[in-house]
């Protein structure tokens, strides 16, 4: 078990949880917590006032993440409840021992060891930890970090790519990944350590924490895609990974029959999880995940528009010209020429 000593602000927190006082008066000087010294009541104020969100408070990145910084890692006040808040960076929640509350949008989830969300941009949550034991760390990263750490994992994969990236990036409300990982002892020590700077100057402690992020990702992409299940997928027996293998496999034939039938499930009912998973019906998540195919064929000088087309799974030119250039309004060939102009 990790051993982080109590800090002044988590024992007036305590103090506050176990005689039921709201800490909004303690926090604005209106009263002082008995038993406290000045300098600790000063600590906890500064403290806290950094970390106890304001109501839908909105957090821009580079707010907790320093300029020429890739990410930050934070750990919850233990017995501290965080307000509802949202932020414009990606957030993963890792609890490393002990227990402690999520609450993502209005669904509540009673955290284990082990247990990792991955929150996207504008992702409504709080915290809450009554816990001596609990470590709970938020890992606060660049939109341009998460891509080149952990999407780039997935490039070989276009139907895991699309998937992650549509997610995370789309927009919506709530989107989060929720990853059950057990007590991994490779990703509990990544995660203590990429918290840990006491041993290293600042330049050092950038350059690790992000190699050790990297590492994070390479162990939950190697050992724990099978152990998520997106927040808006309510079938925990559907494993929305193994159909994404199944379809990039499959991609240039597969249809929503041929999935379907290959999982055991009806038309209907897959049609409905893979909504609920990916926010598409089947066939539009398809054509994402070709079009997506299709950019990276069209980098490659030696294949012909109609090579790409066909190795996208279209049948002729004509439709592959209308649905690529609806969903990036540009012809493919007009598209290589931007990356013959890049180049």
């Amino acid at each position: 078990m990790y051993d982080i000593p109590f800090t002044d602000t988590e024992l007036i927190c305590k103090y506050l949880y176990e005689h039921g006082l709201p800490i909004e008066p303690f926090l604005s000087g209106a009263r002082t917590p008995e038993g406290f010294t000045p300098e600790q009541v000063r600590h906890f104020r500064d403290d806290v006032q950094m970390k106890y969100a304001g109501p839908r408070a909105i957090y821009e990145e580079d707010i907790p993440i320093e300029p020429g910084c890739d990410l930050t890692v934070r750990r919850l006040v233990r017995y501290l409840t965080t307000q509802k808040h949202k932020h414009e960076y990606i957030e993963f929640v890792y609890l490393l021992q002990g227990t402690c509350r999520e609450y993502v949008g209005d669904t509540e989830y009673v955290m284990k060891p082990g247990d990792l969300f991955l929150l996207a941009p504008g992702t409504i949550h709080r915290t809450s930890s009554d816990d001596d034991d609990s470590l709970l760390f938020y890992i606060m990263l660049r939109k341009s970090t998460f891509e080149n750490a952990f999407l780039s994992l997935l490039s070989h994969d276009d139907a895991l790519s699309v998937f992650f990236s549509e997610i995370v990036f789309r927009g919506d409300v709530n989107r989060s990944f929720f990853f059950r990982t057990g007590e991994n002892p490779v990703l509990q020590q990544i995660v203590y350590e990429m918290y840990d700077r006491s041993s290293y100057d600042e330049e050092i402690y950038r350059r690790r924490s992000k190699l050790l992020f990297e590492l994070m990702c390479l162990e939950i992409v190697q050992h724990h895609l099978t152990d998520f299940r997106a927040k808006n997928t309510r079938s925990r027996a559907f494993d929305i990974i193994s159909v994404l293998r199944y379809i990039n496999e499959n991609l240039t034939e597969v249809t929503v029959e041929s999935a379907s039938s290959h999982f055991g499930y009806s038309r209907v009912h897959m049609e409905r999880l893979i909504k609920a998973s990916t926010g598409r019906t089947f066939s539009d998540f398809i054509l994402h995940i070709k079009m997506r195919h299709a950019k990276g064929l069209l980098a490659n000088p030696n294949l012909s528009i109609h090579e790409v087309a066909e190795n996208s799974g279209f049948g002729d030119d004509s439709s592959f010209y209308r649905a690529f250039r609806k969903i990036y309004g540009i012809t493919p060939s007009g598209f290589r020429n931007t990356l013959n102009t890049n180049n």
